[in-house]
């Protein structure tokens, strides 16, 4: 009797135009927030290569061991498309050498540089995902 209940009334609220509309809602909301990561992620993967192959060609031409300043690329997190979490606060990179002992706060970016792919524009979209 319990579950004849539960499956009238789960059926009740499945069939009605609210839920439906709602459903439409979060998957149109859900497809804009991951094209939108993913034209992010593939310009902060180009950005990451670039940065990369610059810094080893830096680090090729030094003669001596005292120039060495090494810079230390995180590759962008494949799951961001996803959730952007952290990487948006935290550097990209870092510069190491000799005399000096990195921390958090000496990152640096590298990357985007598209106006319209700013993290406010995402914050938007993501806290639509996560209202509805």
């Amino acid at each position: 009797m319990l579950t004849t209940l539960i499956r009238r009334e789960l059926l009740d609220n499945l069939m009605t135009f609210r839920f439906a509309a709602s459903v439409f809602i979060v998957i149109l909301l859900v497809v804009s927030n991951t094209v939108v990561l993913i034209k992010d992620y593939e310009q902060q993967l180009a950005s990451y290569n670039t940065a990369l192959k610059v810094h080893q060609s830096k680090l090729e031409e030094l003669k001596a061991y005292s120039g060495y300043q090494l810079y230390v690329d995180r590759p962008p997190n494949p799951l961001r498309i996803f959730n952007i979490g952290f990487d948006k606060r935290l550097g990209n990179q870092v510069r190491v050498y000799h005399a000096f002992v990195p921390t958090l706060w000496d990152a640096q970016r590298h990357g985007s540089n598209n106006p319209f792919l700013l993290s406010e524009n995402k914050a938007i979209f993501q806290g639509l995902n996560y209202v509805t």
